[in-house]
């Protein structure tokens, strides 16, 4: 197996790697923390069909495009009740969703209404993912550092 040679910024002390890792792992335990609430809290959820009745996008802010939000509406049915839900959601992750097509969407049993917030589960997850990175990165960047020093 081919070793990757890491070159570190001479200029940097230990310290400051090593303080940046800590804070970065601290990100890394909030973010890791706040995924696996979502996930704990759909645990009991159910997997359910729906049809998306609307997709489009829609500005949050003043009219910035950084404020520029994508959106589904589904309808479903759930215990011969009809729900209408609008979904935030990220195109890079799924095909660009067309009117009238199915979707599994996962919904609570005990509050219909409550469907779980995928677009945030997933932004979570992906972020907790790079915390993750960065911090081993900057931890591996501090032991070696630390070794050029001693």
């Amino acid at each position: 197996m081919k070793k990757i040679k890491t070159e570190i910024n001479n200029n940097i002390s230990p310290r400051t790697y090593l303080i940046i890792s800590i804070f970065a792992l601290l990100m890394f335990i909030g973010t890791f923390i706040v995924t696996a609430k979502y996930y704990i809290a759909i645990k009991d959820y159910i997997k359910i069909n729906a049809t998306i009745t609307e997709s489009g996008y829609r500005y949050t802010g003043p009219t910035s495009e950084e404020s520029k939000i994508n959106y589904i509406k589904v309808k479903y049915e759930y215990k011969n009740n009809e729900y209408n839900k609008e979904l935030r959601i990220t195109y890079f992750l799924i095909k660009y969703p067309k009117v009238g097509s199915n979707l599994t969407i996962l919904i609570n049993p005990n509050n219909p209404e409550e469907v779980d917030n995928h677009y945030m589960r997933i932004t979570c997850s992906i972020a907790s993912v790079l915390l993750l990175i960065f911090t081993l990165f900057i931890f591996n960047a501090y032991r070696i550092r630390k070794k050029q020093v001693n």
